[in-house]
């Protein structure tokens, strides 16, 4: 099968080889995807690659979006690059196209070396794996506010609805107690949603995450925190973000970020058609690591008016271990892969290759987009 791999750049994302690019065509690009892509504050270049392209037998069979993004190292910012959305059509999965759209994408995109995976498919993670990925897993751990989705996996539909709300009667009451404990435990402080051109709270919470111990990171400064709040690639709207603020003085201590997604199939254990809220991103400033937990409960509890569950991925063990003790149930892992070339600064560090020394977050590479 003859394979050809091409370079699509931001001014072609209604044309490509001549081809109009309608609804119906392989390589369509949604507005909400186009405007993100070509409004990511780290482009170098107006016209720059966002997507490889892969032919076999001269026919469209595959593709994976490509863009840039910082990766923070030792007390540098550096240019790196994540992947989107690979795919390789059932009759080319023999092409190798699933080995070389990705693998194209980092060799020519990442600038200093150093690129990004994240949240990917079981599926993807191999192939990333033979492409020179580490792969980095932590527990994800699932806050259920609506029982619908469970109980209908195991019970006849005429006994669902009767069950559920038994069952949703009793959440409702777990939920009133942990909103009595994050009252108290969060007395003295007031939770504010980040309007999306609030630049003051944009710049306060780089500089939470600037403030973070690890030696490695995504670099997460105020243009990212301004462009996930702004853009998506996804029809249900951009991501949210909400702070913690002293009352008396207003000083942002602590902030989380949110999005809410609906999900057909969410899980391979046969959850159907939920809505799921998700925390992406968090921090807080020293000594506000008990203000900092109970603000993300606070935060899953608000999505709980329009979300069926949450769920919340963490590599900090502690933080693990506190929402396990509120009864939120692991239910899998997500990932997080990290490729380090030989031109990169730190190649030959091994340290770079130890998830410790790594702040994780699930909105890393294009997961705070998705």
């Amino acid at each position: 099968m003859k394979t050809e791999i091409i370079a699509r750049r931001l001014s072609e994302l209604e044309t490509f080889r001549g081809e109009s690019i309608t609804a119906d065509h392989p390589l369509y690009v949604s507005r909400e995807r186009g405007e993100a892509l070509q409004s990511n504050p780290y482009l170098e270049e107006h016209d720059a690659i966002c997507q490889w392209v892969g032919y076999a037998d001269e026919k469209v069979a595959g593709f994976n979006y490509s863009f840039p993004i910082k990766v923070w190292a030792d007390g540098n910012s550096y240019g790196s690059t994540t992947g989107s959305s690979l795919n390789v059509a059932d009759w080319a999965r023999k092409s190798g196209l699933g080995l070389i759209l990705p693998a194209k994408g980092v060799e020519i995109t990442s600038k200093d070396g150093i690129a990004i995976a994240a949240a990917c498919s079981q599926m993807a993670i191999p192939v990333h794996k033979v492409n020179g990925y580490k792969f980095f897993l932590y527990p994800r751990y699932i806050a259920l506010w609506r029982s619908r989705s469970v109980v209908e996996m195991y019970l006849p539909k005429i006994m669902t609805t009767v069950l559920s709300f038994m069952v949703d009667v009793g959440i409702w009451l777990y939920r009133q107690m942990l909103a009595v404990f994050a009252m108290f435990a969060l007395h003295g402080f007031r939770l504010e949603q980040v309007l999306a051109d609030d630049e003051v709270a944009h710049n306060a919470m780089a500089d939470i995450v600037s403030g973070d111990g690890h030696r490695f990171r995504e670099d997460h400064d105020a243009a990212w925190f301004k462009w996930h709040l702004n853009y998506t690639f996804s029809k249900y709207g951009p991501a949210k973000a909400y702070v913690l603020k002293r009352r008396k003085s207003g000083e942002i201590v602590a902030f989380v970020m949110a999005k809410r997604r609906f999900y057909e199939q969410a899980s391979h254990r046969g959850f159907k058609n939920v809505w799921l809220g998700s925390i992406m991103e968090w921090g807080a400033r020293d000594g506000m690591d008990n203000k900092q937990k109970w603000f993300i409960v606070k935060v899953a509890l608000s999505l709980a008016r329009s979300c069926d569950a949450v769920d919340f991925s963490t590599a900090d063990g502690k933080l693990g271990s506190f929402v396990k003790c509120l009864g939120w149930r692991q239910v899998g892992e997500a990932n997080v892969g990290v490729k380090v070339m030989k031109n990169f600064p730190l190649f030959g560090d091994k340290a770079i290759q130890d998830v410790f020394n790594w702040r994780i977050r699930p909105a890393m590479g294009d997961n705070g987009l998705s």
